[in-house]
């Protein structure tokens, strides 16, 4: 289960240098950001003379941070139609972020599916916690490597 908030922040201006000096103030390092957290919960239960993985549940929490340019109206319609096309890729690259939460959240089921069964389900429980927390700790990985794909290895720190 993936849940989205999405977080907007006003820049102004007439001009597109005027806006990416709002987005340099304004964007914390980036015109657009996306934070995500993956949790999950399970259960165990003996069956058959064996413990096993009875339920799974993990979930992506994002938060995405955009622009909302407040002048719009008041510019040329070649600077609107740049910002538009800016603002739309922008978008689509947070919601990639988004994505590889929601994967992780999905690869982090089907580790604790994947479980191996024993006599004990503490044991059971901790090998499932670890199998589903090495998958979380892949996250931040994954993303970087998403920005590099996106804007070059070099790029990374200056989005």
């Amino acid at each position: 289960m993936t849940t989205i908030s999405i977080e907007h922040y006003e820049i102004r201006g007439a001009t597109l240098d005027d806006i990416r000096r709002e987005l340099d103030a304004k964007g914390h390092g980036g015109a657009g950001s996306t934070s995500g957290e993956v949790t999950y919960r399970f259960n165990s239960a003996r069956r058959d003379g064996e413990c096993t993985i009875t339920e799974v549940r993990a979930f992506c929490v994002a938060k995405v941070r955009l622009p909302r340019w407040h002048d719009v109206a008041k510019t040329p319609r070649e600077v609107q139609a740049f910002w538009a096309k800016a603002y739309d890729k922008l978008k689509a690259h947070e919601m990639g972020h988004v994505r590889i939460c929601t994967d992780i959240a999905v690869d982090v089921e089907k580790a604790l599916w994947a479980a191996p069964k024993s006599m004990h389900c503490p044991a059971v429980n901790e090998g499932a916690r670890k199998r589903a927390d090495s998958v979380v700790r892949e996250m931040n990985e994954r993303q970087r490597a998403f920005d590099a794909r996106e804007y070059g290895p070099e790029k990374i720190g200056e989005k």
